[in-house]
């Protein structure tokens, strides 16, 4: 395949989609593709093991548009799809989407515009994301930014502040050169089936030579109701060690700074307190990462997204504390029904020893915080996040032990 894209007026971009069980979804996804402005794509559809109709449905959107190639694998998780994807791409250029999500008409032709103007191996855009259950649209758009690789890499997680990124670290917002994202996935341990998508970009940035992100909110992600809930079922803690394993080695290989080092280890940190909280902190005797809160405490938890949803379940199973409440906002949107999630209002702080506000985005569990203050609750029992705690010193030693 040829990289050098010099001279080339309008190259090829392969959109690498993996499908699994999207049969609801995926039709939608691709026409979004079909109707680029930008003709000069090719569509590569890797079906991951379905067992729904998603094959049959992108058989059929094949008949229609010689652009789509399909290709299978039984089921080993997007990062192998998006490999298999890579080894089939002819193009120049290459664009990840998931088959949940579509793409604004003029997605390719964008990227590839800034990408030819600046000279840049990649571009990211803005997002939109939509919530098909209760109709709310959040635009989230970065400024527009020229960052040289390393730049772009040390900009990515915001280390000062648990837990804040400024730009996405999903694969799917981002316009890529074909020999930058393809060094990355040769290599990458496919093991690796969780957060694995802000690896491979951090990997990504740091390799580039110039990147550019623009505000254009050209991607639109659909959340799904319940798909958080169901998406920590599971414990991802050996593939977060893999992750841990990789990351190490990778970094070292490239001299990266410090301060990718400590976007590496939020990264890791923050993604075992919402997948896998029973197996990561379970040997401490104390509520991570939350001060003072010792063990047969009667607790409230104030958060129902992905971290109060993995701490509720694992303060259930393990009773080694009381819950006393579960407080959210939004409590009449919650189904999940492992314990009544009650909306503020009805919060009895006289039930509990503690108030833990189970919420990773800062600028989120400081409006809870404020709120609290105006009921007049003793701050004492309020606890939020200890930032200084976040640090792989707290994991058990098995975490970081070879195979």
């Amino acid at each position: 395949m040829n990289n050098n894209i010099s001279g080339i007026k309008h190259p090829l971009i392969s959109i690498i989609v993996p499908v699994y069980n999207a049969e609801s979804t995926v039709e939608k996804c691709v026409d979004s593709m079909i109707r680029q402005d930008y003709q000069n794509i090719e569509i590569i559809l890797v079906d991951d093991g379905s067992v729904d109709r998603s094959l049959s449905i992108i058989e059929r959107l094949k008949s229609r548009d010689n652009r789509i190639l399909i290709f299978h694998q039984e089921n080993q998780g997007q990062n192998a799809a998006r490999k298999l994807g890579l080894e089939h791409a002819s193009g120049n250029y290459v664009a990840f989407v998931d088959s949940d999500d579509t793409v604004r008409f003029d997605f390719c032709s964008k990227l590839l515009g800034m990408s030819l103007e600046y000279q840049a191996d990649i571009v990211g855009c803005g997002i939109e994301k939509i919530s098909v259950y209760d109709n709310v649209h959040q635009m989230i758009c970065p400024d527009f930014v020229i960052y040289s690789g390393h730049q772009a890499a040390e900009s990515l997680i915001d280390v000062e502040e648990f837990y804040h990124y400024y730009h996405a670290t999903a694969l799917w917002s981002y316009l890529f050169s074909y020999k930058i994202i393809y060094s990355i996935f040769k290599i990458i341990d496919l093991r690796i089936r969780y957060a694995e998508d802000a690896a491979c970009i951090m990997m990504a940035l740091w390799d580039a030579g110039r990147v550019c992100y623009i505000p254009d909110a050209l991607y639109q992600v659909n959340l799904v109701r319940g798909s958080v809930m169901r998406a920590h079922n599971k414990s991802y803690y050996k593939s977060l060690a893999y992750l841990y394993r990789y990351g190490m080695q990778q970094m070292q290989y490239r001299s990266m700074s410090s301060l990718m080092y400590r976007q590496m280890e939020y990264l890791i940190m923050f993604s075992l307190l919402i997948t896998s909280y029973g197996e990561a902190f379970d040997h401490l005797d104390w509520l991570y990462p939350f001060d003072g809160v010792h063990e047969h405490s009667k607790v409230t938890i104030y958060g129902a997204g992905a971290f109060g949803i993995e701490l509720v379940r694992y303060i259930l199973k393990s009773n080694r504390y009381i819950l006393a409440q579960w407080i959210d906002q939004k409590a009449e949107q919650m189904e999940d029904g492992i314990f009544p999630v009650e909306k503020p209002d009805d919060l009895d702080v006289s039930k509990c020893d503690y108030i833990v506000i189970a919420v990773t985005k800062p600028k989120v569990s400081d409006s809870i915080l404020r709120s609290l203050k105006r009921y007049s609750i003793n701050e004492g029992k309020i606890r939020s996040i200890c930032q200084k705690k976040i640090s792989y010193r707290y994991l058990r030693q098995d975490f970081f032990e070879t195979d």
